[in-house]
């Protein structure tokens, strides 16, 4: 007698084809019908897919306009509920374990798909009469009994105090999307509906786990924030986004036994002298996941010393203060000598506002091969970004070190600008294109006034085609439809080239600005893509190819 197991929650999230495949299953075969059909349901956008499955008279659709000016489907209820139009409701809605989330390919990418929840509107959406209606007629009372992970986001802003409706006791992280540019001009009346979704959180949730939201200045939202973390010991995840806390708030979060991803803001911390734990209980004794957003990156030094962070996996850091390359270097050899070299694999040095760049780049902020030296003892990252306001002097040996150090790299970002005297060239970059097969994306500065891909490089290569996008910083240029070939030899799919560099740019007698020269390049990418024929041209998808298919569910009416 066989006996069928449920695919693993994994494949959620490392496949995106899989998906036809399953569907396939739950509609042809008797057998998988139930295991298939809890994997499609498992993870959804919005609740389209559910209100759909409502008889058709008890739901219409209408375009509008969101608030980027771009149509919108909005799906809306037409009449009252019985109770037999929720059969359908209610065999589909326990299977859902997630809900407002995009399906990410790497766990590493969470921080970024809170940022696109916030920035990017669903392509079809329900409308607040329609949870209205949902609520006043809803045969039980919590609407999606095994919801394990919620995030509502700005742009469900208008039916926030129905969210309420999809607690219930087995759910274990919530996180409120409401992004950090809308904070600032959110409408006082909605302090109150803030508060009540963080109270109710807590009252009706005792499984909580883990919470996210970007911080808010009135005093009532932030006491509700206190009340999760000091009535909630066993979290896992308190990760508030932009929000300073006192020195009382931040050494009790540091005595959280199970704490595992905290977001801290210090803008006046130095040494964090005021956490004085005793020598064996070292201050988040089990982080994996750290935000800091610190006065200096001397600052962050004295955290990591006092942490002792063995099990650190991803570490976020945010100095108000520009750093100088000699403050670099400090910080990634405390991340060697404290971290484990098989368990740290994200490192993120995002940049400071322009208005506190120092006036000139001069050798004091020239980030060499010397200073990464400490990363390549990690041999597990798969994401590096330093932008800071510094300049970036490596060549094509070093950047072949890197690869080799990193071959399950997808993500390199050394930005803001590269020294004048670039050295990379097509060759080093075919290199790490070869060595780090995953790379999705890419900012790096290279010297691209000749093809120096001899025969010798062409053999050792191994295209990428992930790669949609490519930033190329202040890059040398030579022809363009040379530069172009070369880039469709390492990156068949490439279809945008971005970069920074300022000023006029020559190309064979012709002078444009770099808008206009980057737009023409890429054009000159798509150009060489079709004149090979290496691909069928498929729609260019996007970082998320599923995107279309998970907010429109077109199996919502299947089997």
């Amino acid at each position: 007698m066989w006996h069928l197991e449920s695919p693993s929650e994994e494949y959620m999230w490392n496949t995106y084809g899989g998906y036809h495949t399953v569907l396939r299953m739950a509609m042809t075969c008797q057998a998988f019908k139930e295991p298939a059909l809890d994997i499609l349901w498992h993870n959804l956008i919005t609740l389209v897919p559910l209100i759909q499955t409502l008889p058709q008279d008890a739901w219409c659709k209408s375009d509008t306009l969101n608030t980027y000016g771009e149509k919108q489907c909005i799906i809306t209820v037409m009449r009252p509920l019985v109770s037999t139009d929720w059969d359908r409701f209610l065999y589909y809605s326990p299977r859902i374990r997630r809900l407002g989330f995009r399906d990410i390919e790497f766990r590493d990418q969470e921080f970024e798909m809170l940022l696109q929840s916030c920035a990017i509107p669903p392509d079809c959406a329900i409308d607040a009469h329609c949870y209205t209606s949902l609520s006043l007629y809803r045969p039980v009372k919590v609407l999606l009994p095994n919801l394990g992970a919620l995030r509502w986001n700005i742009h469900q802003i208008d039916a926030l105090q129905f969210v309420s409706l999809f607690f219930g006791p087995s759910l274990k992280s919530f996180s409120l999307a409401l992004s950090h540019n809308s904070r600032a001009n959110l409408d006082p009346s909605l302090y109150s509906p803030i508060v009540s979704t963080l109270t109710s959180l807590l009252d009706i949730c005792p499984s909580l786990l883990e919470f996210e939201m970007y911080g808010m200045e009135p005093k009532c939202i932030v006491d509700a924030i206190h009340a999760i973390a000091l009535t909630r010991p066993n979290l896992r995840k308190f990760v508030v986004h932009y929000q300073a806390w006192t020195d009382d708030f931040i050494s009790h979060l540091c005595r959280m036994p199970r704490l595992c991803n905290v977001a801290i803001e210090k803008p006046d911390a130095t040494d964090f002298g005021f956490l004085t734990i005793p020598d064996h209980y070292p201050p988040f004794m089990h982080l994996t996941k750290l935000s800091l957003r610190l006065q200096s990156m001397v600052s962050c030094i004295h955290l990591l010393d006092l942490m002792r962070a063995f099990k650190l996996e991803e570490i976020w850091m945010h100095a108000f203060i520009p750093a100088t390359a000699a403050e670099i270097l400090q910080f990634l050899e405390t991340l060697r000598d404290r971290c484990s070299h098989s368990s740290l694999r994200v490192v993120r040095l995002p940049g400071v506002e322009f208005s506190k760049w120092p006036k000139e780049l001069d050798e004091r902020h020239t980030v060499t091969s010397e200073t990464l030296e400490p990363l390549l003892c990690f041999s597990n990252m798969r994401i590096i970004q330093i932008q800071s306001p510094s300049s970036f002097e490596v060549d094509n040996l070093a950047l072949e070190r890197m690869a080799r150090a990193w071959p399950q790299l997808y993500i390199l970002m050394l930005q803001i600008s590269w020294v004048e005297s670039i050295e990379v060239t097509f060759k080093g970059l075919a290199r790490l294109v070869t060595l780090c097969p995953k790379l999705t994306r890419l900012s790096i500065a290279i010297n691209a006034e000749s093809d120096d891909l001899d025969s010798d490089a062409l053999a050792a290569l191994v295209p990428n085609s992930h790669m949609r996008k490519l930033d190329l910083m202040n890059s040398t240029f030579g022809k363009m439809d040379m530069v172009a070939s070369c880039l469709v030899t390492l990156f068949p799919r490439l279809d945008r080239v971005d970069g920074c560099r300022g000023g006029l740019i020559e190309d064979g007698g012709r002078s444009m600005d770099s808008y206009t020269y980057y737009l023409q390049l890429g054009m000159a990418c798509l150009n060489a893509r079709l004149e090979r024929k290496t691909d069928r041209m498929d729609v260019r998808r996007g970082l998320y190819p599923r995107r279309a298919v998970n907010e429109l569910n077109p199996w919502a009416s299947g089997p």
